[in-house]
């Protein structure tokens, strides 16, 4: 509706349409009121209003009048001449005035004349303009109660494929947070196929919707699981750039934790699971095992590589010292440590193994 803001702002600026039209519209309230209706008729009735075709008839009518009241009085003045009378001077002055109204009564009619059939004039261009801009109004209209109708069919649409998701993700046991297991999903060309088309979808929908992040989350999941992490993270990005609250937000750097983790991009992977932590602590509670998650997957890279680690959680305990040290933010939390290198083999520390628990004694298998 902008731009029919603008049109109305600069349509009456105009020539001064803004007081016009507020006179049209008042012309056209009072127009269509009984009581106006009613009102007119006894005006005229009485002769007080005049309707402007019968103005000339009026006129001679009111002339013919002035006239005849005018002899009345040049006989009183005769009369008052003869026989001396004290309101000769009153009397002669009324017959002054009857004679001046009848000079001037003409004029003032052809005044009024004159000046209604400028205003009918302008407000005969008004109206047309006014006719104009009606249909640039209806047109505007038409075009709003189209866009309602859209906004309709876009929250059925939103609905539809959230129920689609919601069906997909049930159906391969998925939820709205990724899981390590769900890589190891296995999908069927039927399968990816929906979801490319939900996808598709999806970028259709406008983004302020109230129920689009969940979408977005929801796709990343399902994208996640088909092995695509490059358009998982983007979904993921998106629903973290757009999130409307800090669980929202944790949520999605979460997920991008996830996929950052198995596409073994570790340093970013670490950023945004502090990012999901600060946005919700409560999600420190399960994090320790994703940390611990996170640090096999980097030392198994690293001795790949043909690099030796050791992972020292001792340094948890210490953790004022190695702030001190390594003067890392206050926010941040510290968890554990590793020693990254190439090893030294004669040296004799590096020789020493720790005893192992049997994994029976913290292990317990179900059938």
């Amino acid at each position: 509706m902008q731009d029919l803001d603008k049109t109305l702002v600069a349509f009456f600026r105009y020539d001064d349409l803004l007081g016009k039209a507020t006179l049209f519209f008042f012309r056209e309230l009072l127009h269509n009121d009984p009581r106006t209706k009613t009102t007119l008729e006894t005006l005229q009735r009485e002769h007080l209003l005049v309707k402007v075709d019968q103005i000339q008839t009026t006129q001679e009518q009111l002339i013919t009048g002035l006239l005849h009241q005018l002899d009345e009085q040049n006989a009183k003045v005769k009369q008052a001449l003869k026989t001396g009378a004290p309101n000769l001077t009153q009397i002669t002055s009324q017959r002054d005035r009857l004679q001046n109204a009848i000079e001037v009564v003409p004029q003032r009619l052809q005044t009024a004349v004159s000046d209604w059939q400028t205003n009918h004039q302008a407000f005969i261009e008004f109206s047309h303009q006014f006719s104009t801009w009606t249909q640039l109004l209806e047109s505007k209209v038409d075009k709003v109660l189209e866009a309602v109708g859209s906004l309709g069919d876009i929250d059925k649409n939103v609905k539809s494929l959230l129920q689609e998701f919601r069906d997909f993700m049930q159906r391969y046991d998925l939820s709205r947070q990724v899981k390590p297991r769900d890589e190891f999903t296995q999908h069927n060309s039927g399968s990816l196929e929906l979801i490319r088309t939900a996808i598709a979808q999806l970028k259709h929908l406008p983004s302020d919707n109230r129920q689009y992040h969940q979408l977005v989350i929801m796709a990343g999941t399902v994208v996640s699981s088909t092995g695509d992490l490059a358009q998982a993270e983007n979904l993921f990005v998106q629903a973290r750039e757009q999130a409307r609250n800090k669980g929202e937000k944790a949520l999605a750097s979460f997920n991008l934790f996830q996929v950052k983790l198995r596409r073994q991009a570790y340093p970013e992977a670490l950023a945004d699971l502090q990012s999901a932590i600060a946005n919700e602590p409560i999600m420190m509670t399960g994090s320790f095992l994703d940390y611990g998650m996170f640090l096999q997957s980097l030392m198994l890279a690293a001795v790949e590589e043909g690099l030796a680690v050791c992972p020292q959680a001792a340094l948890a305990e210490y953790p004022k010292i190695v702030k001190e040290i390594l003067g890392y933010p206050e926010e941040s939390i510290l968890i554990c440590g590793m020693a990254l290198g190439y090893e030294d083999t004669e040296a004799r520390v590096n020789s020493y193994r720790t005893p192992r628990e049997e994994v029976d004694t913290f292990t317990q298998f179900f059938e």
